[in-house]
């Protein structure tokens, strides 16, 4: 016998097998070796388990206090991840975003995204002062790699003379890692929000893509041209996995209701994404190919499954963002 749900779930896969985008993870800016080598190679096989790993990782939003409100914020065209950058777009990608809060707000306060230990730097090229907060990812207790976020343009000059004082410190997701932005940034005030994948010899400091030319960004270890999907940019060929999308590991536009990839829209994707997620009561195991966040996000009843009960949430909440 055939469950409402399940005919709910074929009634509708037309309209997945319909969609140009099911709801897959976005695209990473990884190094030219991934792509140049074969699909069964070690080295792809060594960065697909990585990435397997690092994105079961889910963010707390760099802006959201405590209460998880965040302030107005926005990302401009040229702020959102691989953005060209240079001369006509077209030296390097921007592997970050950029998030404007307020009207040229500075005394902002930003939040660790993940557990880790922070690592304080100043005036270094083209971030000046920045925060990084470097985890450990470890498969089955083997480390497979390392996960560092960079909250970059910020002033520790005014973090410290408010007595934040965090380099070589252990700070926990969501705690307050930063109060003041930059008032001079080129752009305006704002904080530039970058993950980097690192590998498991790297320190986690290291600069690897980006233009090996022009002031303040020159980097002669930067020889190897991108490759797959992307066009611009260079890389240290022996140094780091890449830069991830953020949109990986959490949303960092405000959430509507019925967007469970979170690209600022509810639409058919979205519902192609929901279709994907249900597999019955009870089953709190990730259906094949499908993205954790994605699951997270269809279980809108919170207890760790999706099914008919979560169905008859999101029809509501599609819906109302139509």
């Amino acid at each position: 016998m055939i469950l409402k749900w399940q005919f709910i779930l074929l009634a509708t896969v037309a309209i997945a097998v319909f969609t140009n985008e099911t709801g897959a993870t976005r695209e990473d800016l990884l190094t030219p070796e991934y792509y140049v080598s074969g699909e069964s190679s070690p080295f792809r096989e060594e960065v697909d388990g990585f990435l397997f790993c690092v994105r079961q990782e889910r963010f707390h939003h760099p802006l959201a206090n405590e209460a998880g409100e965040t302030p107005a914020f926005n990302v401009p065209a040229n702020g959102v991840f691989e953005a060209g950058r240079g001369p006509g777009g077209t030296a390097e990608y921007h592997g970050a975003v950029d998030l404007h809060v307020g009207n040229q707000a500075t005394a902002v306060d930003l939040f660790a995204a993940h557990d880790g230990v922070v690592s304080t730097f100043r005036d270094a090229p083209r971030y000046r002062h920045y925060v990084a907060i470097t985890k450990t990812v470890e498969n089955c207790g083997q480390m497979v790699g390392k996960l560092v976020t960079i909250y970059a343009h910020i002033d520790l000059d005014l973090d410290e003379a408010d007595t934040l004082f965090l380099d070589g410190q252990y700070v926990s997701k969501g705690d307050l890692v930063s109060r003041n932005l930059y008032a001079n940034t080129v752009g305006g005030p704002h904080v530039h929000f970058e993950v980097r994948y690192y590998r498991p010899g790297d320190v986690g400091d290291e600069r690897f893509y980006g233009s090996p030319f022009g002031p303040g960004g020159g980097n002669p270890d930067l020889t190897e041209p991108s490759a797959g999907p992307w066009s611009f940019g260079f890389w240290n060929p022996g140094v780091g996995y890449g830069h991830a999308n953020p949109q990986n590991h959490v949303a960092l536009v405000p959430e509507l209701p019925g967007d469970l990839d979170i690209d600022g829209d509810a639409d058919i994707d979205d519902f192609a994404l929901f279709v994907d997620c249900v597999a019955g009561p009870g089953v709190t195991m990730l259906p094949p190919g499908v993205d954790p966040a994605h699951f997270d996000n269809a279980d809108l009843d919170d207890d760790g499954d999706v099914d008919m009960a979560d169905f008859a949430r999101f029809q509501i909440d599609w819906a109302d963002s139509q």
